[in-house]
């Protein structure tokens, strides 16, 4: 839930939160923040982590295909959860 929250108040604010993102010292947490503050999946695709990617894919692109490849299935639905499924 705390990971919906963070997603949704960069839709928000993306000015903000794009200056912030590069804040964030984890490389994959980075990029993810900028995919989703700049709306861009050129991020996603540097996120070293297959299901941390294919969440942000699936964020970004608003494809909820990119969900049903997270191996975790809580991860899986909070996925579908977000993107519309």
């Amino acid at each position: 839930m705390k990971k919906l929250i963070c997603i949704l108040a960069v839709y928000l604010l993306p000015t903000l939160a794009y200056a912030d993102c590069w804040q964030i010292s984890d490389i994959d947490r980075r990029n993810f923040c900028l995919a989703v503050s700049q709306k861009s999946d050129s991020y996603c695709w540097q996120i070293a982590n297959n299901n941390q990617r294919n969440y942000c894919l699936a964020i970004v692109k608003k494809d909820s295909s990119y969900c049903w490849q997270i191996d975790h299935n809580d991860s899986r639905q909070e996925c579908l959860t977000f993107v519309g499924m």
